[in-house]
């Protein structure tokens, strides 16, 4: 599969976990779970995803560029997005609790979009790799 197609589809995967943390920060409140709080969670969950990519996808490429697409780099990236997420849209300025969410959230949706990124490529990723452009 080509790369770019496979980040593109490894980004909805890595969004899960960031929409997983915002849920556990700030759970739904009643008794039951209804059709309204599911589609404001699908609609949230887009959002997520949307905000994943612009702001992944410009970082792919820069890995991707100076051949750093693994699983440490990933992770770092996502720590950074994350930490990027929670100073920008923070409950009021700079929010520590949105800080300490989202950069353990980015780090492991990092990792994911690296497995993800990976099986859809199927190839090894090491940079001595001859397949590896």
């Amino acid at each position: 599969m080509n790369h770019l197609a496979a980040a593109l589809l490894s980004f909805p995967v890595a969004s899960s976990i960031p929409f997983a943390a915002m849920w556990y920060q700030s759970p739904p409140t009643g008794d039951s779970l209804n059709l309204s709080l599911v589609l404001f969670g699908i609609v949230i969950y887009l959002m997520v995803t949307l905000v994943t990519v612009t702001l992944g996808l410009p970082m792919y490429l820069v890995l991707r560029r100076f051949a750093l697409v693994n699983w440490w780099a990933s992770c770092a990236a996502g720590a950074l997005v994350g930490a990027l997420i929670g100073l920008t849209f923070g409950r009021s300025g700079v929010d520590t609790a949105s800080i300490d969410t989202m950069v353990p959230a980015g780090c492991v949706s990092g990792l994911f979009f690296w497995i993800s990124w990976r099986a859809l490529t199927g190839r090894s990723q090491c940079a001595s790799d001859p397949q590896f452009p």
